[in-house]
């Protein structure tokens, strides 16, 4: 019997805290739970892509409400990867797992009002990806 504290619980408070501004990294921890293999892959993928996704999704909803100043976003950031926005619109999510650079894209995202669904599901494909290739690299 697990407890309350399960593997599943803390990597996807991992991933989701990950994709916001909170600089921590979900890698390390389902690395090691693959590498351990008591749990199934498929299901440690769903987590973390779930968990991850919607982190972006709250960073997504901050910007949405204009809380840009208080997330710390830098006038050179808006110059920079506004334009990205505009021109791809919500497909940009797809770059959200970016370190560094993901958590601006998806709170800009929100700010410049991408539309949520195709937002949520460009985040979910790219995030998805990128933890099946970290699972499949281990």
């Amino acid at each position: 019997m697990e407890t309350f504290f399960s593997p599943y619980l803390i990597l996807f408070a991992l991933s989701f805290l990950a994709a916001t501004l909170i600089p921590l990294g979900s890698e390390p921890y389902l690395i090691a739970l693959s590498l351990k293999g008591e749990h199934p892959l498929l299901v440690l993928w769903l987590v973390a892509t779930l968990g991850n996704t919607l982190g972006s999704m709250v960073t997504y909803w901050l910007g949405t409400y204009g809380k840009t100043k208080w997330m710390g976003l830098k006038e050179k950031h808006k110059i920079k990867y506004t334009p990205w926005i505009e021109k791809y619109g919500p497909f940009v999510g797809l770059l959200a797992w970016l370190p560094l650079i993901g958590d601006i894209l998806a709170l800009l995202m929100g700010l410049l009002k991408t539309p949520k669904r195709v937002s949520f599901l460009c985040f979910l494909i790219g995030k998805g990806i990128r933890y099946g290739l970290v699972i499949g690299f281990f």
